[in-house]
């Protein structure tokens, strides 16, 4: 059990740099400001809905964690861009706010929970989605430039009483994604 305080901070025009410098810290190799951007004006091509919370324990911020669905795919919510600072890892802060960010998505009124990670870079985050998550899946749909090794995974899990179904490679908008965070600068 956390004995800390922990919080989920919504992600605003005051504290959105240090959205972006930690998730930068968390994902060197992919890039977000958009994505942080474009939650907090509301503007996006893609996303119906984009929102992105700062972890703060004691405190101090220790990780991101964010909520999106696409236009086009009603019903569904996905978690963005959830990582733990690695010097506060393993100390329940990742699944407190998974936990969280799955009720945030019930109330919100979604069916289904889901999310789409790598299994190499990702591993012990995919731990955390194994207990937690209803299908596991292999997405190949498109070719994502910032996954480099691996497998692209999709997980899935039902907010309902019904049986959630399989992502079934539907379009993630991977590459458009990708691109985008590449044009904005902070």
């Amino acid at each position: 059990m956390i004995k800390n305080d922990i919080k989920i901070v919504k992600v605003n025009r005051c504290n959105y740099k240090t959205a972006i410098k930690i998730q930068a810290d968390i994902f060197p190799n992919e890039k977000s400001a958009d994505d942080i951007v474009s939650s907090v004006t509301q503007k996006s091509d893609i996303f119906d809905l984009l929102e992105y919370f700062l972890i703060k324990v004691d405190g101090t911020f220790v990780g991101i964690c964010g909520l999106y669905s696409y236009k086009i795919h009603v019903g569904d919510a996905f978690l963005g861009w959830f990582g733990v600072l690695e010097q506060y890892r393993k100390n329940g802060y990742g699944t407190f706010a998974l936990l969280k960010m799955m009720d945030y998505a019930k109330q919100k009124g979604f069916n289904n929970f889901r999310l789409y990670t790598d299994d190499v870079n990702s591993f012990e985050a995919c731990r955390i989605y194994d207990e937690y998550f209803d299908i596991k899946e292999v997405y190949k749909l498109e070719e994502a430039g910032f996954f480099k090794e691996g497998n692209i995974i999709v997980y899935s899990k039902s907010l309902t009483d019904k049986k959630v179904d399989k992502w079934n490679n539907k379009k993630l908008y991977l590459v458009q994604h990708a691109n985008n965070n590449k044009k904005y600068k902070v």
